[in-house]
């Protein structure tokens, strides 16, 4: 992984390698939103928590994801 650039220096990249014949046909055809699973260590900070420690342990390819359209599949 790595941090974006320009437009996108506040999130991370990386690069899939697919072998899933049917994902592939699914990314193809439109269902590129990625949704990123992780864990955390949440820290009270000041009335709110904040995220800290974020690692992340899985992806889903989804037809919509949470984050939008920013985060996706790119060519």
């Amino acid at each position: 992984m790595r941090r974006g650039k320009s437009n996108e220096s506040d999130i991370l990249l990386a690069d899939f390698f697919i072998y899933d014949p049917i994902l592939i046909s699914l990314i193809r055809n439109g269902k590129r939103a990625v949704s990123c699973g992780y864990d955390c260590l949440y820290v009270l900070a000041g009335k709110k928590y904040e995220q800290r420690q974020i690692r992340g342990n899985h992806i889903a390819i989804v037809k919509r994801a949470r984050a939008g359209k920013r985060i996706a599949i790119k060519e």
